[in-house]
């Protein structure tokens, strides 16, 4: 069946991480079969692992509302709970931040290149 075909493709692609080409082929996919449960939850999926977390959630919370995503709700709630934990600040604070400078007396100074070495 061309549905198989076109499925083993984007599989492939997503694999491969060329996301582009996995996500043409399952949305080619869903065209021709819109209640594949598993070419959803493949596009959901990639969707999440690009940053599209508004899709993917969306993705997700339709597919566990229909039939083609029953025999897949542990997967998406287990895709959900990973799209809730990349929205929250890590706990080891904002990447972004640079550590503040260590503190000598009374003064604040950076570590000396020796200290930081240690």
């Amino acid at each position: 069946m061309a549905a198989d075909a076109l499925f083993v493709k984007a599989r492939d692609a997503y694999l491969a991480r060329d996301w582009l080409a996995a996500e043409t082929k399952l949305r080619t996919l869903l065209d021709l079969s819109p209640i594949d449960g598993e070419a959803q939850l493949l596009l959901a999926t990639l969707l999440r692992r690009v940053g599209r977390l508004e899709e993917a959630t969306t993705a997700f919370e339709a597919l566990s509302r229909s039939d083609a995503g029953a025999p897949w709700l542990p997967a998406i709630a287990r895709e959900l709970e990973r799209i809730t934990a990349a929205r929250q600040p890590s706990a080891a604070g904002d990447s972004n931040t640079l550590p503040l400078p260590r503190h000598h007396g009374d003064t604040a100074e950076p570590a000396s290149v020796q200290d930081r070495a240690a």
